[in-house]
């Protein structure tokens, strides 16, 4: 069983629910018909979902819950997400179905905006431990980040990362996620990589800035000093995240999708530090934020919250 000490980020109690005993747990395992991984349950043990201490692994992890029961984001299949109207389509599904498997077994643990990290049971079945699968509706992308959860879990050494070519478009499932067959991937060259590094580097760069002053603001005065420069900080986001759309509307072969899921992954950190960031002044700072109204709507305009 994996260590979960730390895991949770106790000082922010957003969505979380009361701590699971046994029998809540077997319900929610007969509603999901999946058996979860030993350590996510031992998190669940302590509390029912919240925001995670370590924020490059997730914002946080849903709730377990039988549907209707609460009102904080429950796990849940992509495809109950599809009929709510949420995350994903009909549509999605049916690339989902042709890339990976049946969308009953691949369960959500986390959102944001279009993309989310979930377990996925297409591998060894409902029965056994899942892998961690981020998934971009977006760009059509798909990462296994995790063989397993408590991998995923895992601060240093042992999180890994892989790339598969048979999660990417091209590869047709079967039940129980197993390749039916191959089609050609092209090649991601040079100039796609080297045009996205450039992208991802000055994203970086203008999302710290950002950050940086959105957690000046304290009051309505600090943010009326602070407005100008937001503005410019917001202009600059604007201006590379427009470049990040543009080079991802490019984008046709499977190796540059697969690319551009990588880069998206990368980016959910700050994109979710900035979240975090409006969301504090919405709660501690709400006059700070009327002065940036503005400044609020654009950011919620490119997805931000």
């Amino acid at each position: 069983m994996a260590k979960t000490t730390g895991v949770w980020e106790r000082g922010n109690r957003a969505w979380v629910g009361r701590a699971i005993d046994d029998e809540f747990l077997v319900d929610c395992e007969s509603a999901l018909g999946v058996k979860l991984p030993t350590a996510l349950k031992s998190l669940y043990a302590e509390q029912n979902g919240g925001f995670l201490a370590d924020g490059r692994i997730a914002g946080g992890l849903f709730a377990l819950g039988i549907p209707d029961n609460t009102q904080i984001p429950v796990i849940k299949p992509l495809a109950c997400w599809a009929e709510e109207g949420q995350l994903c389509d009909e549509l999605d599904l049916r690339w989902l179905h042709e890339n990976l498997g049946d969308a009953s077994f691949v369960l959500p643990i986390w959102r944001e905006g279009r993309t989310c990290y979930a377990l996925n049971y297409n591998v060894r079945g409902a029965d056994q431990e899942p892998n961690v699968i981020w998934i971009d509706f977006e760009c059509g992308g798909l990462t296994v980040v995790a063989n397993l959860f408590q991998e995923w879990l895992a601060v240093e050494g042992s999180r890994l990362e892989e790339s598969l070519p048979s999660l990417l478009p091209g590869v047709a499932y079967g039940q129980g996620g197993q390749a039916a067959q191959e089609k050609p991937t092209g090649d991601a060259g040079p100039r796609s990589r080297n045009e996205l590094s450039t992208i991802t580097i000055r994203y970086e760069a203008v999302a710290k800035r950002l950050l940086d002053l959105l957690s000046q603001v304290k009051n309505d005065g600090s943010a009326e000093s602070l407005k100008p420069d937001l503005a410019a900080a917001v202009d600059a986001y604007k201006e590379v995240f427009d470049s990040y759309l543009d080079f991802a509307s490019s984008c046709e072969t499977p190796d540059e999708i697969e690319l551009l899921g990588r880069t998206n992954q990368e980016m959910f950190p700050m994109r979710h530090a900035i979240s975090e960031e409006l969301i504090r002044l919405s709660r501690h700072a709400s006059k700070a934020r009327r002065v940036l109204r503005d400044l609020v709507a654009r950011l919620q305009d490119m997805d931000i919250i």
